[in-house]
């Protein structure tokens, strides 16, 4: 079944696996309850991670309709406390979830086998699901930011949601589960905002951020001016005095 939603197809699949080995440090699993993203970042790195043209990956999204079902199949034989991370290469709170609830069906069973998960999204939505995410024994929840400026960020995320909505959904969370910004990527304009950014996080009670460098690939449609002429190494320090000031662990790998 096709719809369309800001000229993006939405189309029903069926599928044959539900998690994925991950190469992420302290992940086992990577469930991705889409395939395709609403947000049409012009920096995402998921198509090339996944080898599909970037004009197909911003004009459908595939619907996972029967992965809860298959996630159910797959943990009986893996058993349970599996680590598994929603959402490496698509937001499983993008719109189409309001609809379907693959995601929600998803934590479901998750919480039923015991698992830890680990939840990135850009979407205010995850805060619908808050009571099931609270019942986990263990849980992390993240939202990505790039900027606060909210013009910079429709040029790069133009269907994504206000910063300033992640942020209050993530506010939301009690202290049952581990709250992070994932910082990234890191744009030149980006660099004028750290201290903004790191005192949001600091007001709502963040646990850590997670800092990354912008990854171009050829294709990505972002300006040069964005991203050229930022010094790493200088904002490395200043990352780790805003980690003493705020007393909030950073995390980078630049």
């Amino acid at each position: 079944m096709w719809k369309r939603v800001r000229g993006l197809k939405y189309r029903e699949i069926y599928v044959k696996n539900a998690l994925s080995r991950s190469k992420i440090r302290d992940v086992e699993y990577s469930l991705n309850p889409y395939r395709g993203c609403e947000h049409r970042c012009s920096y995402c790195y998921a198509p090339f991670v996944l080898h599909i043209p970037n004009e197909k990956w911003n004009s459908e999204v595939l619907v996972k309709i029967n992965l809860p079902t298959v996630l159910d199949r797959e943990l009986k034989k893996i058993g349970t406390r599996v680590h598994v991370l929603i959402g490496s290469v698509t937001d499983g709170y993008q719109p189409a979830e309001k609809k379907y609830e693959i995601t929600r069906k998803s934590l479901a069973v998750l919480l039923k086998y015991g698992a830890r998960v680990n939840i990135l999204t850009k979407s205010p939505l995850i805060a619908r699901d808050k009571e099931i995410i609270e019942k986990f024994e263990y849980a992390e929840v993240g939202i990505s930011v790039s900027t606060l400026d909210e013009i910079k960020r429709k040029k790069t995320e133009p269907f994504s949601a206000e910063v300033e909505e992640r942020f209050n959904a993530l506010s939301q969370f009690s202290s049952k589960v581990r709250k992070y910004v994932f910082l990234g990527p890191i744009f030149t304009h980006t660099l004028n905002e750290l201290e903004g950014i790191f005192s949001k996080a600091s007001e709502i009670g963040v646990d850590y951020i997670i800092a990354d460098r912008f990854r171009r690939r050829e294709g990505m449609r972002v300006p040069a001016a964005f991203y050229e002429g930022i010094d790493y190494g200088e904002l490395g320090k200043k990352l780790k005095n805003l980690e003493k000031r705020y007393d909030l662990p950073v995390f980078f790998s630049f």
